[in-house]
């Protein structure tokens, strides 16, 4: 049995669908004021977005789509901004699950960067 081109596409649809149905709860239940404003054409097109950003990146689960996703609403991040984001994912030497971690950590890192403070030591 040969499965021809238009069955591949179709099922690549379907199975994208399924991911775009999963992933708008997510969106929604964990992103409440993010998703306020949004009509759900907006939101089908931010999760496709992110697939197509974590394709290029050999970024595919879909754990780390939604990673992805979530990084993306806290950090508004833009890797071409940060030349250290850029490298760590594009990084070959390592997997979509470390790459996804490492990322987070990078954002994390810069967005909370630590406050320094002066503790006066000197007792009255």
């Amino acid at each position: 049995m040969k499965i021809n081109a238009s069955q591949v596409k179709a099922f690549s649809h379907s199975k994208w669908e399924e991911f775009i149905q999963k992933s708008l709860p997510f969106l929604r239940d964990n992103f409440k004021e993010w998703c306020v404003d949004r009509k759900e054409d907006e939101l089908r097109k931010f999760i496709l977005e992110t697939v197509d950003f974590g394709k290029q990146y050999r970024i595919g689960k879909e754990i780390n789509i939604q990673k992805l996703m979530h990084f993306k609403i806290e950090f508004n991040f833009n890797l071409k901004k940060y030349d250290v984001l850029q490298k760590e994912i594009n990084r070959a030497d390592i997997n979509e699950d470390q790459k996804t971690e490492n990322l987070y950590l990078l954002l994390a890192s810069e967005n909370y960067k630590l406050i320094p403070v002066n503790l006066n030591t000197t007792l009255l």
